[in-house]
C-alpha cells in the first residue's frame, strides 16, 4: 500500500466497499455466512471478531510508527541538504 499511514485503511475500506456494491452475490453470501456464525457458533463469531480487530489495531499501530519514523527521516534529510556548503 502507499505511504504508511492511516489513509493506507480508509482505502483498504472504500476497495472492499466497492467490491460489495458491485457484487451484491458475494455481500449477501458473506452477510449470511456471517449471519450463521452469529446465531449458531456464537463463540467462534466473537473470537474470529475480536481477532480481527486485535489484527486491525497492531496494523494501526505499526502503520503510525513507520509514518512517524519515515517523517523524521525525511525532516532530517531535509535538515542535512541544506546545511551542506555550496
Amino acid at each position: 500500500m502507499g505511504t504508511g499511514t492511516a489513509m493506507d485503511i480508509l482505502e483498504l475500506i472504500d476497495a472492499v466497499t466497492a467490491f460489495l456494491h458491485t457484487n451484491p452475490i458475494a455481500a449477501a453470501i458473506i452477510g449470511l455466512f456471517l449471519l450463521f456464525l452469529m446465531i449458531r457458533k456464537t463463540k467462534l463469531f466473537f473470537g474470529l471478531l475480536l481477532l480481527v480487530l486485535l489484527l486491525l489495531g497492531v496494523f494501526l499501530m505499526i502503520q503510525l510508527i513507520a509514518g512517524e519514523g519515515s517523517s523524521k527521516k525525511s525532516r532530517m534529510f531535509k535538515q542535512d541538504n541544506s546545511q551542506e556548503p555550496r
